[in-house]
Formats: C-alpha cells, sequence, structure tokens
C-alpha cells in the first residue's frame, strides 16, 4: 500500500488516478444500483408500473448521486490518504451575489460556446443530431407532486452534487497537476457523465466555463452551481412544462 500511495503522490500517478476512477466509480454504481433495485422489485405484482413511477426513478437518482459523491471522497481520503479540504473543493466560501450574477453571465457564455461547438460538429460531421431530445429518466408525469419529485432530482440535485464531484473534488484536485489538463479532464468526463452525444457537448462547454469561473474569478463551485440550476430549470420547462402546457 505504501508503494501505491508514493506513486499517487506523483503528478502522473494523480493524473492516471483521476482519468480512471471517476469513470469506474460512475460506471460500477450506476450498474450495481441498477441491479439491485430491479432485483428487489421484481418480486412485486406489476413491477413494471412500479418502475416506471417517478418515485422509484428518484429513488435510483438520489442513490446513484450520494454514493457516487461518498465513494469520490471517502475512497482517495480514507484509503489512499489524500487530503480533500474545503479549499480543494471550493466550498471555503459563502455564495455570494456576485456568484448569483457570474452564474447568469456564465449560462450565456456557455451557451453561446455550445452553440459554436454544435456547429462546427455539425459541418464535420453531417450524421451528427444536434436536436435529439434529451433523456432525463422521468416520463408520464401528471401530479403535482410528480413535477416537483422530477424537478427536485432534475434541477436542485445535480445543480449541487455534480458540481460537487465534478467542479469540486475532481477539478479541486487536478488542478493541482496543471490547470489545462485539469479543466480539460473535468469537461471531458463531464460530458462523458451525460451518455447522450449532443448534450455532451453543451455539458462540455458548461464545464469550460465553470471550471474557468472558479479557478479565474470566485475559488469557488457557486457560480458553476448557479449555472447549472439555470441551465437545467431551463430544460426541465422546455422537456416537461411547455408540453402540458400546450395539451393544457
Amino acid at each position: 500500500m505504501k508503494k501505491t500511495i508514493n506513486w499517487l503522490n506523483t503528478k502522473i500517478g494523480q493524473a492516471v488516478f483521476w482519468t480512471v476512477f471517476p469513470v469506474v466509480a460512475f460506471v460500477i454504481l450506476s450498474a450495481l444500483i441498477k441491479f439491485l433495485m430491479m432485483y428487489f422489485v421484481q418480486f412485486f405484482n406489476e413491477w413494471q408500473n412500479i418502475v416506471a413511477n417517478p418515485i422509484f426513478v428518484a429513488s435510483y437518482t438520489v442513490i446513484f448521486y450520494l454514493s457516487l459523491l461518498a465513494v469520490l471522497y471517502f475512497v482517495p481520503t480514507k484509503i489512499f490518504k489524500m487530503e480533500l479540504t474545503k479549499e480543494s473543493l471550493g466550498v471555503s466560501k459563502e455564495m455570494t451575489w456576485s456568484d448569483m450574477a457570474l452564474g447568469f453571465v456564465g449560462f450565456v457564455v456557455s451557451m453561446i460556446l455550445a452553440g459554436i461547438l454544435t456547429a462546427i460538429l455539425t459541418a464535420l460531421f453531417p450524421t451528427f443530431n444536434a436536436s435529439q431530445a434529451q433523456n432525463l429518466g422521468f416520463g408520464g408525469l401528471v401530479r403535482p407532486h410528480e413535477f416537483a419529485i422530477a424537478f427536485a432530482c432534475v434541477v436542485l440535485l445535480p445543480s449541487i452534487i455534480e458540481e460537487l464531484i465534478f467542479r469540486g473534488i475532481i477539478y479541486g484536485e487536478t488542478r493541482k497537476i496543471n490547470f489545462w489538463f485539469a479543466i480539460i479532464l473535468t469537461s471531458v468526463l463531464f460530458g462523458a457523465a451525460h451518455q447522450q452525444l449532443n448534450v455532451a457537448v453543451t455539458t462540455f462547454a458548461m464545464s469550460l466555463v465553470m471550471c474557468w469561473t472558479r479557478e479565474k474569478l470566485t475559488e469557488s463551485i457557486w457560480a458553476g452551481v448557479v449555472l447549472h440550476f439555470i441551465k437545467n430549470s431551463v430544460a426541465f420547462v422546455i422537456i416537461y412544462i411547455l408540453p402540458n402546457l400546450m395539451l393544457g
């Protein structure tokens, strides 16, 4: 174990660890939690209806997010003896009005950047589907509490947990190696985590802006939380609210 820890103290070791470990944790936890939840639910009558229920989807979402956050924090600190401080996580300062304003500005900038990247990819790859609908996991929302549950899991939870994971833990640790390596790795991982190419382009652009804002302007993740909240709120309204208003 000492040799492993010593190797992780090198920049190359840190780079390899934070490139591989988050991906492995994401894949294993996603598959394991889905398997366990599907295993237990199969013993109920009409289990297909249970799986499609927003409460079931929300349960998976909450368990997955909290498990991933716990693994990415406690494995490095408890097993490999890394030190993840409030400063490295970007949470040592309280959110300010400046963070909120920067979050809004960052949202506008990231959407412009995402549009440019999308246009480039569309020109280079004609088969690239820039308008593919984003799948957020929730479907058939009817009752008010179902919309509230979906909003909590689609907007509130990711805005906080994903920022702690990506702009907090991953970026906070890899920026100690090299700024450009950190911003690119964090953004690639963040885009890949959304598992849909056109969405990955947007989230990649968002991450570039959020990492830059943390590094150069705020030294915290709060502007990124605000940006993330705005983007997910817009997506929630477009995907869930507007269709119901038009049907109404």
